[in-house]
């Protein structure tokens, strides 16, 4: 199915178009706008195999489109075509990459067909081409990780281009550094073992002759250190000319030196075995055929390899076979003796025997039948010798062989987990010690804990419980961690002789009866152990050698899946970071196009622009009022600069303010990308604008306030004066200016007991109030001050000091006092006379007619005279007594209430005095009695200095309860006067008295001064 896009604002035309192309080889999307099939082509290119395109169409025409086309480097096939056909329109659209020019005429539907049929050839080979480079790519790809993970390395050589590349591994193989290694093929040769330099060039020389296609040959080379090593190199014919002639080869090389090293020593065993052959180092033996090897005769050289003198052995039937052969071993030599002397041919076999010191002694026996004549067999002849050293050796190969095969293996696990990892070493630590089990354990971070990880297979069958415990203390684990106290390998092969270490296995552990721990480093720290056990022989230092080995790769492969992990886990955690910043992040080239950027910044261009970003787009482009100055900003940072700066973006009503910042990023001295990062700031915007408002607003409080304000910080200088203080400092000659001075510079009459007093408040966040004083021109001025403390993020920032002007008051409340006291004494003085005028005078009267009723010339009639006259002068004291009473404290408001009393004043008064008193008044409750009390004071006040001064004639008195105030009006047609004026003369104690209560009673007084009579209106609350 091919793909095509259809740019066409006619539908006639795309109807036609449509019409023309089958629907099961063509799949058509038609497009009417510009715009709209332009950001199509961009965003999809890589799907689309055509493109035919219109000249004429909305927006952008086709010309337009075609150049937008060749700068996004859109490598897609277009067919242009249009109703108005001109040469130069045809020249220019081909330039532009159109692979054909239509015009809109008669042959429009042929030329048509004609251009897409052309065009599928040239799709078909465009989606070959790239098939073919994908299997390229891929091709190379694998090539690319069998280098990077095989251990052999890998060499490729060119005769034509004189080029010479070999892979990484062969300079680790051979200790090369990459600027030490040869660099072309004959720099290769120069390293060569000169003894093997003749045999490979011949080898090389085959292939250049195509006699060979292949050559495998094993030759020495000096490595980077100076020292030898052997190599195996494969080397194939790759590429040949024209003529046939080989000249592109590639290779691999394997190090052979252990293995090399092993055949050298097995040939030097073989070879002194041949020698002791030749010298009849072995044993030369004769023995009867009745089955049991009874030994006629035997050389000497038994005692040598058995312990046993040629004596003990001659004429001893089945002492041989049944004692001194290794048991496992006796049923195959009988087999292969019966089988020789039934075939009448012989046998050459090896076999263990056991030595008279009790050692396994390994034997190479060959031997064949004597016979008499052909029928019956009568001797076997043969020849023993001792291949011990040459079993050893072919041991130490197969191990070394199992070495590398583990080696091998456990380097192709790289991709593996770690418990599959730890499972392959553990059989192959079995398998190349010949132990029967195998343990791994880590130690804890804290060098105290030590945890079993892993035994091998063996181990598990054959011990393993659910019970068993996995986890121990390092001094509780015994000879298990010794290996990790002395840092190297400890091997334990007798454990009935001393070990200075062993403080045995623990509880519950499988029995061992030798074993070999191996510590594992990891950055020069012991970091756990490998340990084997219950092998059937001593373990010695090839034990720890092989071992050892293969912890070194485990450690290798265990450390690079670390790194690989922690690699994978970064680039998470930055891709992480960067999706989950609140900061949206950019990154642009030097031409200003996206590399990259994170989820915010692409939801934040969502926002602003309407539109997604688009890696390899000029960020510019997304800029249309503000591009110019973007522009500058950005050209700033490619000069080396930092540029950072704000942003508003209105949208709609709404204000976004960002912080901007482009930083440049540099790599060898030349700036390689820009980062761009982008903080909303709107937040913190609108805090400052109400933080900026919150301030105006508190200064014009402040200043607006009548009272003098002050703030002192912690160190008690002045940070603010409103105002009134200015105004204050003006008045009294003060510091003009006192913001930023210490507190005592401005204000020299501070004692330090105030200075100690703001300290205490600063500490203890306690608000105080008290007062101060002083003298200005004479007169004594009375201030308040308030001192509350401020805290800010719990912690006391700075005090406000409010003073308040008291002055007037204070000389009000001396004035009151004084008022008090000669009130005070008035009414002691009007006591004093009542008490003297009237009840002394009585009391005198009474006391003379006592006396005269105690006298002895005193008639009866006279003497009863007297008693009536005592009697109504006591009742006329008692009387006055009760009227002195009553006018210090009133009893009729207690017992009737204030309404009673007020009319008992104004009944005497009526009586005593030419003046009309009329008092209204509501029925009410009580009220509280101090209240009551204070109103009747007040009332007869007023009523007293109307008699007095006024010169009235009617006095008007109501008394009324509205809601919860009590009203009082009074008013009298008398001279009249100035209230305010007497008040604060020393004069009226009568009316400062009446201000007094009323102030007490928290009341609120209206006076209205008239040309004749005096009018009042109190009014108090009930509660």
């Amino acid at each position: 199915m091919i793909e095509i896009v259809l740019i066409e604002d006619d539908i006639y035309q795309t109807h036609l178009v449509r019409e023309l192309l089958p629907e099961d080889k063509y799949h058509i999307r038609a497009i009417a706008s510009g715009k709209e099939a332009l950001a199509f082509v961009l965003e999809n290119f890589n799907s689309i195999d055509l493109i035919l395109l219109d000249y004429h169409i909305p927006e952008i025409d086709g010309i337009s489109m075609l150049e937008s086309f060749k700068e996004n480097n859109i490598d897609v096939p277009v067919i242009f075509f249009t109703a108005d056909y001109s040469i130069e329109n045809a020249v220019k659209t081909m330039s532009l990459g159109a692979i054909d020019y239509i015009p809109k005429n008669i042959d429009f539907v042929n030329s048509v067909l004609l251009a897409i049929e052309k065009a599928g050839r040239l799709i078909q080979s465009n989606q070959e081409r790239k098939t073919i480079e994908k299997a390229l790519k891929e091709s190379e790809e694998r090539f690319r990780i069998i280098v990077e993970t095989t251990r052999d390395g890998i060499f490729e050589i060119n005769l034509l281009e004189k080029d010479f590349f070999v892979s990484p591994n062969i300079m680790k193989m051979l200790q090369y550094q990459p600027e030490q290694f040869p660099k072309n093929y004959n720099d290769w040769l120069q390293i060569i073992h000169n003894d093997d330099l003749t045999m490979v060039l011949g080898k090389y020389r085959m292939l250049l002759d195509k006699k060979n296609n292949f050559q495998t040959i094993e030759f020495r080379v000096k490595n980077g250190c100076g020292d030898f090593q052997w190599i195996l190199q494969r080397i194939i014919i790759l590429e040949r000319d024209n003529y046939g002639n080989p000249y592109r080869f590639i290779g691999t090389h394997i190090d052979i030196s252990e293995l090399k090293n092993a055949e050298i020593k097995i040939k030097e065993t073989n070879r002194q075995l041949t020698t002791l052959i030749s010298n009849l180092p072995g044993v030369v033996y004769r023995c009867r055929v009745d089955y049991s090897i009874t030994f006629e005769y035997i050389g000497n050289r038994i005692f040598e390899i058995a312990g046993y003198k040629p004596s003990e052995l001659v004429n001893s039937p089945d002492m041989w076979v049944n004692e001194i052969i290794y048991p496992e071993d006796r049923s195959k030599v009988n087999f292969y003796m019966r089988d020789a002397l039934y075939s009448r041919t012989g046998y050459d076999i090896t076999y263990r025997i056991v030595n008279k010191q009790g050692d396994i002694v390994h034997l190479a026996d060959h031997s064949k039948v004597i016979a008499d004549n052909e029928k019956i067999s009568h001797y076997l002849e043969g020849y023993i010798s001792d291949i011990s050293t040459k079993y050893t050796a072919e041991k130490e190969h197969r191990k070394n062989e199992m070495r590398l095969e583990a080696l091998l293996e456990l380097n192709q696990m790289q991709n593996a987990d770690n418990r599959s990892i730890y499972d392959f070493i553990l059989a192959s630590s079995v398998k190349l010690t010949g132990s029967k089990i195998a343990y791994l354990v880590f130690i804890a971070p804290n060098k105290l804990d030590i945890e079993v990880i892993g035994w091998s297979e063996n181990a598990r069958k054959e011990y393993w419980t659910e019970n068993v415990k996995t986890k121990f203390i390092i001094n509780d684990l015994g000879i298990l961690a010794d290996a990790y106290k002395s840092g190297q390998a400890v091997i334990h092969n007798e454990f009935n002789d001393p070990i200075p270490m062993q403080k045995g296995i623990p509880v519950g552990q499988l029995e061992i009866n030798r074993c070999m721990g191996i510590p594992i480093f990891e950055n020069n720290n012991i970091v756990g152990i490998l340990g084997v056990g219950n092998k059937l022989n001593d373990y010695n230092q090839t034990d720890v050698k092989q071992l050892s080995i293969l912890i070194q790769e485990m450690m290798k492969i265990l450390l690079k899946k670390s790194i690989e992990f922690a690699l994978r886990e970064s680039e998470m955690l930055k891709q992480l970071v960067l999706d989950n910043s609140l900061q949206a992040f950019i990154l642009l080239d030097p031409l200003f196009n996206i590399v990259t950027f994170n989820r915010i910044a692409n939801h934040r261009s969502m926002m602003l622009f309407r539109e997604p970003l688009r890696n390899g787009k000029n960020f510019i482009d997304y800029f249309s009022t503000q591009r110019g100055y973007i522009l500058s900003k950005l050209k700033k940072v490619i000069s080396g600069e930092t540029s950072t700066w704000e942003m508003l973006h209105q949208i709609n009503d709404q204000k976004n303010y960002y912080q901007i910042s482009a930083i440049p990023i540099i790599e060898n001295n030349e700036i390689r990308y820009i980062s761009w990062t982008s903080n909303d700031i709107s937040d913190r915007k609108s805090v400052e604008e109400k933080i900026v408002y919150s301030e105006n607003l508190y200064n014009t409080t402040i200043n607006s306030i009548d009272e003098p304000i002050l703030v002192i910080d912690k160190r008690l200088y002045i940070m603010l004066a409103n105002q009134s203080l200015i105004d204050l400092h003006k008045e009294f000659k003060l510091t003009e200016y006192p913001v930023g001075k210490y507190i005592k510079e401005v204000y020299s009459f501070v004692s330090d007991s105030y200075i100690s007093e703001l300290i205490r408040i600063l500490d203890s966040g306690n608000n105080k109030e008290t007062e101060f004083s002083f003298e200005f021109k004479n007169k004594k001025y009375f201030y308040e001050l308030k001192q509350t403390p401020v805290v800010q993020s719990d912690e006391i920032t700075r005090i406000v000091v409010i003073a308040r002007d008291v002055t007037d008051r204070k000389m009000i409340e001396k004035n009151i006092l004084n008022t008090i006291i000669e009130t005070e004494e008035r009414e002691r003085k009007r006591f004093s006379e009542d008490l003297h005028d009237e009840l002394g005078a009585m009391l005198s009267t009474v006391k003379i007619y006592l006396n005269t009723l105690f006298g002895r010339n005193i008639d009866d009639a006279k003497r009863i005279d007297l008693i009536r006259l005592t009697n109504e002068l006591i009742d006329q004291s008692i009387q006055n007594s009760k009227n002195i009473a009553n006018n210090i404290s009133p009893n009729i408001i207690k017992k009737f209430g204030l309404e009673a009393a007020v009319q008992s004043i104004i009944e005497k008064l009526n009586v005593a005095h030419d003046i009309n008193i009329v008092f209204k008044h509501d029925a009410y409750e009580a009220l509280n009695p101090e209240i009551e009390l204070s109103l009747y004071r007040i009332i007869y006040e007023l009523i007293h200095n109307t008699l007095k001064h006024a010169h009235a004639t009617n006095i008007s008195i109501a008394l009324n309860k509205i809601r919860t105030t009590v009203e009082l009006l009074y008013s009298d047609d008398g001279l009249g006067f100035d209230f305010d004026k007497i008040q604060k003369s020393s004069v009226g104690l009568g009316l400062q008295n009446i201000n007094t209560r009323i102030n007490a009673m928290n009341g609120f007084l209206q006076i209205e001064n008239v040309s004749k009579g005096f009018s009042m209106k109190l009014l108090v609350p009930v509660n």
